[in-house]
């Protein structure tokens, strides 16, 4: 079995709740909505740091709602909405001189997995960056 931050939040939140869904691996049917609209900011964030334009982060992001049924709803076309101008917004924040100019991308949702203590721990690092200097930010 292994152990994620989203495992231990899980359990965290509700025992029962990490019983059913990474013990006896129950998952609902859907994707809840939240969800679903952070996966679509998630892939406009990592389309920014991949050096794309606002355009082509904006059309990731559209491809990836418009293949989801939640998106075609009224509450999703809302969401979508949202989506966007979050998306817009963090390229707006980001592309603006800040701390982060001159960073050396390394890496953008980088899987790992390390065993310790015979537990096994796994996850993503959303974005891995190095400055001029050899330090890393993660």
């Amino acid at each position: 079995m292994f152990i994620t931050a989203s495992s231990m939040n899980a359990y965290d939140k509700c025992p029962r709740l990490y019983k059913y869904r990474y013990i006896d691996q129950k998952q609902s049917s859907r994707p809840q909505p939240a969800l679903l609209s952070g996966s679509a900011f998630h892939i406009g964030t990592q389309s920014f740091w991949e050096k794309d334009s606002l355009d082509t982060m904006l059309a990731k992001v559209s491809q990836f709602t418009g293949e989801d049924e939640h998106f075609l709803t009224d509450a999703g076309k809302l969401d979508a909405v949202k989506v966007e101008a979050y998306v817009r917004g963090y390229h707006h924040h980001r592309s603006a001189a800040g701390p982060w100019q001159g960073l050396e991308v390394i890496g953008v949702e980088l899987e790992w997995a390390q065993e310790f203590e015979g537990v096994e721990f796994k996850g993503k690092i959303d974005l891995l960056l190095r400055d001029s200097e050899g330090r890393i930010y993660i």
